[in-house]
């Protein structure tokens, strides 16, 4: 204590002392000294000192002036420093992480923060919730050190460190203190609401936040919620529906980082073990979920490791880590400043330790509940609130508390998820199999209930994975057979081929010992299947040939009729029409004498596509919409998708384009919907053909290009072919013949390899019409005559006739015009029986051009008119520009040059439209007439047609329509003569 140069009596001290009834004892007790003491400051004797000072402000609610605890000369100095008064930040606040810039990953929940504190015009409540270890106090570190946050709170910011048992009393003392405020009667001040009381008066209109940290307790926070109407209150915890409850509106969840933030996080704690082992270091970041403790207490770890610089040693840490029981038990030790307030000073902080607090609070069912949720998979697997209760065989209230205690997350109306870390936890708590048994029951009784429901199957597809696996280890063979049956068709239509497989040899080997010959057909059944979708023809064939004889000897009639039909539809594929039709005869005929539906349909869809491909559309239309009708009746979507697909390929085979492309879309959403890759990508070939036909090339790359990506994944060698040759086609129409060879023949050795002879045989078409674009007639010929003659072995009448066409067009051009005449007339007459106008049309518009070379004018006119009407009511645009440039070769040889001009411009459009090959030789042949006519006269009927009615087998805008001919006219006018 310091004594003053002059003694002069401090009234003010002994005045504040009486007015409340205290003696010198009361006021000596209360700040920590003796009665003489304060006898000496009353007098003058002495002055306070600065430790006493704060203490005696706090006990009489005044300042050191009011009280008079300074000279003169001081009391100058303070009046002057009060004109600048300085913000309280308070002593507790955590210092901010030494050497660091700031927190990755969160600029903007920061932001976020930041303009909900300071935006606030009425009290302000905000609250930032969050699994333990996610970073809550590290936020709200950053706000209270934040320069815009300490400008806007100007008089200061309060923090208060709670945990589970906190000492509001001791808490609000303190804060009392340094606000210098206390209640008036020393007798309330062992009372929390007379402190709460005092403080609110200090606080007034002053501009202050209070962060009150971890808290567990609702009335706690309601305890410290004592500032002003200019103050604000931020609260972290990690129980929701404390945060819910403080603040409805200013709650903020607070997520783990993301994959690049928590990277980004590992690499400035640990550079040496990300630069050295990225791939490791990355799967360590999905085994703690982004977490940011366990992402500092795994870098500090791995740093420490890494200092030698040696990479055996940051290699064997590594492999330490993969553990969980290692990661949860990384220790950090705390300072004493700013250590998490749950625990007590000098614990080390871990993942066990954190996760235990939350663990501790809760009941011994919780604590049950949470060991048996260990089972499932953590974040970002979901599971159902039904599946959670059978498996922890616990009551739904021990879901709640695991959720209001912040361990267990709410993904959407009944289902619920563990973050990685509270799983690897979880697994402590769980010491027997029942719950892994009782899990696998679970699952399995789902699957078999909900085996057409994809999207359920979808949701638990984790799940049900899970349940099959501890099937398998804990011997549950009948489990194991029952689930993965139901499943199996699931993940074979995902194209997850090899997970599939796996499970089905383990089935099968389970059904031999349990001695269930059905089981054993269903599990053989489903091999062959993914054998053959891989496009290992010889292994499906062989697979099912052994199962057949099994499932007759047993009687297992169900059994024996999905694998007829599945090698019927295999020698469909292989060229061999009759052995498949005998095949599908007898597994349609056993499907229906045992009742099953779903089989049937199946088996009338694929024998629909035989008879489809044998010049009978309209039978197979019968049999495509009698199984559409039982798999809506059964609610297969998949099987619905199926045949909508297949009715739409009838409909652009019969020259219905609109109708189908509302089938093919209504079968595309659905494919897609439950994720069949196999029928997916069939279906997107279909959708490019059709587009193509209709004069869209880039839309029909797009959807070639896609189904290539899904062939490529699945790995179905017969499918990607099939893709090729569609993209080689493409190339071909638009005159990029190099390329389009390249393709064809890189599928052709695949397709014999697979003796897949449709596929071959439309490569073999595909590559002599683009011969004969090319002039190689000789080439040509030979590669239509092996096309033909497949299609004929394989009894497929369109392609056969669409073959005999390109044969008589050969024909034509090698001057064998009888031959040609004959060819043509069969495939024209084909063509109409099948109810292929499109086709027809360009049937009829190489009779034609046959008619104009043999010299019969008035017939190819009649013939080319026709073919051009009917190719205008289908608005086909991919054939009409070469019917318009026959006409207008017929309108030049007969001398009539405006009608030449006025259809050739036209199939110039279209083959502008169209990308066409043809295109050049089309304006060779108007630049000629433009030299013939004049270029006053060309130039008037280019006006006239520019300004009439675009071409109808477009179907495009006047305004394309007169921008294409400008640009036309741009290159005759303007170009090369």
């Amino acid at each position: 204590m310091k004594k003053p140069t002059q003694i002069t009596p401090n009234p003010r001290l002994k005045q504040a002392r009486l007015s409340r009834g205290w003696s010198q004892e009361d006021v000596a007790r209360e700040v920590g000294t003796d009665a003489f003491t304060v006898g000496r400051w009353e007098r003058g004797v002495t002055i306070p000192s600065t430790h006493f000072r704060p203490k005696l402000c706090a006990l009489f609610n005044m300042s050191a002036t009011e009280l008079g605890l300074v000279p003169q000369e001081m009391e100058e100095k303070e009046e002057l420093s009060s004109q600048t008064p300085k913000p309280l930040l308070d002593p507790a606040i955590p210092p901010p992480p030494a050497g660091e810039t700031g927190l990755i990953g969160r600029d903007g929940v920061l932001r976020q923060i930041n303009q909900q504190l300071l935006t606030k015009k009425q009290v302000a409540l905000s609250a930032l919730n969050g699994l333990p270890g996610v970073g809550k106090t590290a936020l709200a570190t950053a706000l209270a050190h934040d320069e815009e946050i300490q400008a806007h709170f100007s008089d200061g910011i309060l923090w208060a460190g709670l945990g589970p048992q906190p000492d509001i009393l001791g808490l609000l003392s303190r804060w009392g203190s340094m606000l210098g405020c206390a209640p008036v009667d020393l007798a309330q001040r062992s009372k929390p609401e007379a402190w709460a009381a005092s403080i609110h008066a200090a606080i007034g209109q002053r501009h202050i936040l209070l962060i009150i940290d971890d808290v567990w307790d609702f009335a706690d926070a309601l305890a410290l919620q004592i500032g002003g109407n200019n103050s604000a209150h931020l609260i972290t915890t990690r129980i929701p529906a404390i945060a819910r409850r403080f603040s409805s509106e200013g709650t903020i969840i607070i997520r783990e980082l993301g994959s690049n933030e928590s990277r980004l996080l590992l690499t400035r704690l640990a550079p040496d073990a990300v630069q050295s082992e990225p791939q490791e270091t990355l799967a360590l970041i999905g085994a703690v979920g982004g977490l940011p403790l366990a992402l500092t207490l795994l870098g500090n770890f791995l740093r420490t490791q890494a200092h030698s610089g040696q990479p055996r040693r940051i290699h064997a840490a590594l492999e330490r880590l993969r553990r969980a029981d290692e990661r949860l038990h990384l220790t950090e030790p705390q300072a004493l400043i700013g250590s998490h307030p749950s625990l007590e000073v000098g614990t080390p902080l871990s993942l066990q330790v954190a996760i235990g607090i939350s663990v501790q609070q809760i009941s011994s069912d919780a604590r049950t509940t949470l060991g048996a949720l260990a089972v499932f998979s953590p974040k970002p697997n979901t599971f159902s609130e039904e599946a959670a209760m059978e498996v922890s065989a616990m009551p739904v209230e021990t879901l709640d508390e695991l959720s209001d205690a912040g361990l267990l997350e709410s993904s959407g109306p009944e289902r619920y998820t563990l973050h990685q870390t509270i799983a690897d936890y979880a697994v402590t708590l769980l010491s027997e199999t029942t719950a892994r048994e009782r899990l696998a029951t679970y699952y399995v009784r789902h699957t078999k209930k909900h085996w057409l429901d994809y999207a359920e199957l979808d949701r638990e597809n984790h799940n049900i994975l899970t349940a099959l696996e501890a099937a398998y280890t804990l011997s549950m063979q009948q489990s194991l057979v029952q689930g993965t049956h139901a499943f199996a068709p699931f993940l074979i239509t995902r194209g997850l081929y090899a997970v599939a497989e796996t499970l089905l040899q383990r089935s099968l080997a389970a059904a031999r010992t349990l001695a269930i010959p059905s089981e054993q057909v269903r599990a053989q059944f489903h091999l062959g299947k993914i054998a053959e979708l891989r496009s290992n023809y010889i292994e499906a064939h062989a697979t099912w040939q052994n199962a057949l004889p099994l499932a007759r000897e047993h009687a297992d009639i169900s059994g024996s009729a999905k694998i007829l039909r599945e090698l019927g539809n295999l020698a469909h594929s292989q060229g061999e029409p009759e052995q498949a039709r005998q095949f599908l005869s007898q597994a349609l005929e056993a499907q229906i004498q045992i009742g099953d539906q779903l089989g049937a349909a199946e088996t009338q869809c694929t024998l629909g596509d035989l008879i489809a491909d044998q010049g009978q559309p309209e039978n197979a239309h019968t049999l495509y919409t009698a199984a559409l009708t039982i798999f809506r009746q059964m609610g297969d979507q998949r099987g619905t998708a199926l045949v909508l697909g297949k009715l739409g390929v009838l409909a652009r085979e019969q020259s219905q384009p609109e109708l189908a492309r509302q089938l093919y879309d209504k079968a595309l959403t659905i494919f897609r919907q439950i994720g069949d890759q196999n029928n997916l990508g069939r279906l997107l070939i279909n959708l490019g053909n059709l587009t193509r036909e209709q004069g869209r090339p880039e839309l029909a790359r797009q959807f070639y290009e896609e189904a290539l990506e899904i062939n490529q994944r699945t790995e179905n060698r017969r499918a990607l072919a099939f893709t090729i040759l569609n993209l080689g086609s493409l190339a071909s129409d638009q005159g990029q013949f190099e390329q389009a060879r390249q393709l064809f023949y890189e599928v052709i050795p695949i397709f014999r390899q697979l003796q897949n002879q449709r596929n071959l045989a439309m490569t073999l078409q595909g590559l002599g019409c683009q011969e004969i674009a090319e002039g190689q007639l000789d080439l040509a010929r030979e590669h239509l005559d092996e096309a033909l003659t497949l299609f004929r072995k394989i009894h497929d009448q369109r392609q056969t006739s669409l073959t005999a066409r390109e044969f008589g067009a050969l024909a034509r051009m090698q001057g064998q015009l009888k031959e040609a005449h004959l060819l043509l007339a069969e495939a024209l007459t084909i063509l109409e029986q099948l109810g292929d106008q499109r086709e027809a049309a360009v049937a009829r518009q190489e009779m034609g051009t046959l008619a104009r070379l043999e010299g019969h004018p008035e017939k190819a006119h009649i013939l080319l008119t026709l073919a051009l009407t009917e190719m205008r009511q289908m608005q086909d645009r991919r054939n009409a520009p070469r019917a318009l440039r026959e006409l207008g070769e017929l309108a030049w040889q007969e001398d009539h040059m405006e009608q030449a001009l006025h259809y050739l411009l036209s199939a110039l459009v279209g083959m502008k439209l169209m990308q066409w090959y043809e295109g050049p030789e089309v304006e060779t042949q108007l630049r000629r007439l433009h030299m013939r006519l004049g270029t006053q006269l060309f130039l008037t009927l280019v006006h006239q047609l520019t300004h009439t009615t675009p071409e109808p087998a477009y179907g495009i805008s006047p305004e394309i329509w007169s921008a294409t001919i400008q640009q036309i006219m741009d290159g005759i006018i303007n170009g090369p003569s």
